[in-house]
């Protein structure tokens, strides 16, 4: 195989080195090992075609990589020399050795713009590279080192990017100051709003306390006129019931005086054994007769046979004297007349309010059907329909029979 060989290591860091914008070396130039097809460096240089020029052999086979400046770009440049005084037959395996090395470069992505093949020295003056590179583009165009100005593409560059960072800086810093202006002027905007805002609740804070007030101060008002009204009312009754009290009072003390004035219109107990009356006076009382038993000068007819009852309809119970409705003051009834025949006939109660009547005396019998009391007693009245006198009432849950003469009405 005559293929050639690139194993060497030297050949791919003297072409990145060229590549590299950051060295000074401008091209590269490689030969044959003798009588071998292994390639080899031969000489590098920072210089420009001219001195790679200067490094060729009219008997030796040559590959160059060179990189040229276009309008402050880099351009490369692929390079195959063939000297007049070359044998035939390393001639006759340039062609295939030249793709050899193609292949290389482009494995190894060593790209390039154009490919010159030199005889001699003329084929690589710099017009015909030049010529040859202004083929590639039509706006960037090479020019020969002779019209190229002092500064170097690297100092361009370094320049130019020195102007464009500082430019930036100050476009940054310019964006930082209109930023920083536009978030001072929105912070200013959201204060202004806030206090806007709280005042606005504010005033309708205030004003739904005043409203609150005002309801507060109209219901207190009239509550106070309520319970102004409700104590007129309760005064007013008050009024009427200790009215309705004494009238009662007067009454019953008027009723007293005449029953005390005629005692002998009072029916004493039944005379049969059936109980006794006691009358409790005071001790400075003397006008009294020494044993309480003594008898009116009239009694009350025998107590009739006994027979049945009709049973008298529920009565509602007492209430107090201070709760009832005010009712005219009731006249005291005239006490019942010792003769039975000229008693007119009770009429039984008509469920209505029940009647009350006040123990005068003390009574106590030995038949269980009386009612039994003692002086003060307060008696519901059931019945007062027998004209003999006795009256039929209750106390504390007992119902039973009694006299009328030992109890007044109220």
């Amino acid at each position: 195989m005559n293929h050639l060989d690139l194993s060497d290591g030297d050949i791919v860091d003297s072409i990145r080195d060229v590549r590299n914008d950051k060295t000074e070396t401008n091209w590269a130039l490689f030969t044959y090992v003798p009588r071998t097809n292994k390639i080899k460096l031969a000489s590098t240089g920072t210089g420009h075609v001219d001195e790679l020029i200067d490094d060729l052999t009219d008997s030796k086979i040559f590959y160059g990589y060179l990189r040229y400046e276009m309008s402050e770009v880099w351009k490369y440049v692929f390079i195959t020399y063939c000297g007049e005084g070359v044998p035939g037959t390393s001639k006759g395996l340039l062609a295939s050795h030249t793709a050899d090395f193609d292949d290389y470069l482009k494995k190894n992505a060593f790209n390039y713009a154009v490919q010159i093949n030199g005889r001699n020295e003329k084929d690589l003056k710099e017009a015909e590279i030049i010529k040859a590179l202004n083929k590639t583009s039509t706006f960037i165009r090479a020019k020969s080192t002779a019209a190229k100005p002092t500064e170097s593409i690297r100092d361009t560059r370094d320049s130019f990017w020195r102007e464009q960072t500082a430019r930036d800086a100050a476009h940054k810093e310019e964006v930082a100051r209109h930023q920083k202006e536009k978030e001072e002027e929105l912070a200013r905007s959201r204060a202004m709003h806030a206090d806007r805002l709280a005042g606005q609740a504010s005033e309708l804070l205030s004003a739904k306390d005043t409203e609150r007030q005002a309801q507060a101060d109209a219901f207190r008002r009239e509550q106070a006129e309520r319970t102004t009204a409700e104590q007129q009312r309760l005064e007013a009754e008050k009024a009427k019931v200790f009215a309705n009290v004494e009238a009662r009072r007067a009454a019953t003390e008027t009723h007293a005086d005449a029953t005390a004035a005629t005692p002998s219109s009072a029916p004493p107990p039944r005379s049969t054994g059936r109980g006794t009356a006691v009358k409790t006076t005071p001790a400075t009382t003397t006008a009294k007769p020494a044993t309480t038993t003594a008898k009116p000068a009239s009694t009350p007819a025998a107590k009739p046979a006994p027979k049945p009852e009709p049973v008298p309809e529920p009565e509602p119970e007492p209430q107090p004297e201070a709760e009832p409705a005010p009712e005219p003051a009731p006249e005291p009834e005239p006490e019942p007349e010792p003769q039975p025949t000229e008693t007119a006939p009770e009429q039984p109660l008509d469920g209505g309010e029940a009647l009350q009547a006040r123990a005068l005396y003390d009574y106590s019998s030995e038949e269980p059907s009386d009612l039994q009391f003692k002086e003060g007693d307060l008696i519901m009245v059931v019945d007062r329909n027998d004209p003999s006198g006795w009256w039929q009432g209750e106390l504390n849950g007992v119902r039973g029979t009694f006299p009328s003469n030992f109890v007044e009405l109220i």
